[in-house]
């Protein structure tokens, strides 16, 4: 009985993930600036305060409205996304939504090999990509017979 609860709320766990890419997107969206600053400057190969200091105005301004763009709304848009899902299609054991939802993971995976690929993993990103895969593919795991049967 604890075990079919579990199971049954366990669309919880990608609403709550889906809240923290949301509002990752929206600090994003707010800013205009990178709060991983240690994997930015790993990728640029110097100081990305330095970086700043070194580029005109416009060229700041332009960094700044590619962070919004690509960072904000990207991560605004996905975690709606994620939220919905997981509060409507997958609690409703929705076939399609646990195929969605393997993005998660996949997501994870493919940001995991490009920080390695540029080596700017820092401890707080392998971590966070790290455990999203570990706890997304485990999720698809349990409910992988209440979405495919």
């Amino acid at each position: 009985m604890l075990l079919k609860t579990f199971r049954l709320n366990l669309w919880v766990v990608s609403f709550i993930y889906g809240l923290s890419v949301f509002s990752a997107g929206l600090l994003w969206l707010i800013t205009g600036r990178p709060f991983d600053k240690i994997t930015y400057s790993k990728i640029l190969g110097y100081s990305i305060n330095d970086f700043v200091v070194q580029t005109t105005t416009r060229t700041n301004n332009l960094i700044s409205s590619l962070i919004r763009f690509l960072g904000g709304n990207t991560g605004v848009i996905l975690g709606i996304m994620i939220m919905f899902i997981s509060l409507f299609s997958y609690r409703k054991h929705v076939k399609l939504a646990w195929y969605v939802l393997w993005i998660i993971p996949l997501h994870s995976i493919i940001d995991l090999i490009l920080l390695i690929f540029y080596d700017a993993v820092s401890f707080s990103s392998f971590a966070f990509d790290l455990t999203t895969i570990l706890v997304f593919t485990l999720i698809q795991i349990i409910t992988f017979k209440e979405f495919t049967c």
